[in-house]
């Protein structure tokens, strides 16, 4: 679930501009409402002042808070079980996609045992 949405520019001679989906009024920015469930503050402008810098000149970015709301229900499954969920952490994409690249090369033939 998208919770907050905001857009940031890194312009030619380097200034920055910041937009929060909830600051702006658009027809572009109220098409990507549609996309929220909650929005509001999640993005400050430190944030925005952060990605602005990471940024080459003329270019830009947008920052996306996002709920993984299978989590909550992964979460309220183990209370409901006795237990509790004490970290959850994120595998980079690209060491998600070398492991599958690994295990393509490294498959044993149909029909073969160990």
């Amino acid at each position: 679930r998208i919770i907050d949405l905001a857009f940031v520019i890194k312009n030619a001679d380097g200034s920055m501009s910041g937009l929060e989906l909830e600051d702006a009024g658009s027809d572009v920015f109220q098409a990507f409402e549609s996309l929220t469930a909650e929005r509001g503050g999640f993005v400050s402008d430190e944030d925005l002042q952060a990605v602005a810098g990471a940024l080459e000149p003329n270019s830009a970015a947008a920052i996306l808070v996002w709920e993984d709301v299978w989590a909550t229900r992964l979460t309220e499954a183990l209370a409901h079980a006795g237990g509790q969920l004490i970290d959850i952490q994120r595998v980079p994409r690209e060491l998600v996609q070398e492991a599958v690249d690994w295990a393509k090369e490294n498959r044993a033939p149909t029909g073969a045992t160990a």
